[in-house]
């Protein structure tokens, strides 16, 4: 059986995904899910696959992963499901989204405005000032983000993997989508 390794940064994140995939590909494959610091050297094997949360990840565990092991970063999206509140807003609102990076906001603001394109979406960057004339805040699982005395706020829940990543996965593990759980 292939194994996968999942490493992220975040616990939190790491588990989220981790089930994400536990559930999708069930018993097609071995599962090792651990933070940056739990990384040893020798925990991964020579052709073990290895799926980072972030693109920054593949340079520091370099010299943890053995050459010819297929590496994937991960593709984050947001939880259409979680999204609902968003439908029912008024066209044209202007929307600050809050995440735990720059980019993450950034990604989560674009995926967004690709989903309810009716609104204008500002990634929140803590170095500038927030635009006088938010109407929302959305964040991705990330409230304790939110600066203090905002009060029109929505929590779409964490972001999980986008379906490229799953379908990447899938592929190196020879599965079908008739094999996979989607």
């Amino acid at each position: 059986m292939q194994k996968l390794h999942i490493i992220s940064i975040q616990k939190i994140y790491l588990d989220i995904i981790a089930h994400q995939v536990s559930e999708i590909f069930k018993n097609q494959v071995e599962l090792s899910a651990i933070t940056l610091q739990e990384l040893t050297m020798g925990l991964i094997s020579e052709g073990d696959i290895v799926l980072f949360s972030k693109e920054i990840l593949e340079g520091i565990t370099n010299s943890f992963i053995p050459e010819g092991c297929p590496l994937i970063i991960a593709d984050r999206e947001i939880n259409i499901a979680a999204t609902t509140e968003l439908y029912k807003l008024p066209k044209g609102q202007q929307i600050l989204v809050i995440n735990d990076t720059v980019e993450h906001a950034e990604e989560a603001a674009v995926s967004l405005e690709n989903i309810y394109f009716e609104h204008e979406y500002t990634a929140y960057n803590p170095m500038h000032l927030i635009p006088s004339d938010i109407d929302w805040i959305v964040t991705a699982g990330e409230a304790e983000l939110v600066p203090k005395g905002f009060s029109n706020v929505i929590d779409i829940g964490p972001r999980g993997l986008g379906f490229k990543t799953v379908l990447e996965i899938a592929n190196l593990l020879g599965s079908g989508h008739d094999q996979i759980g989607l």
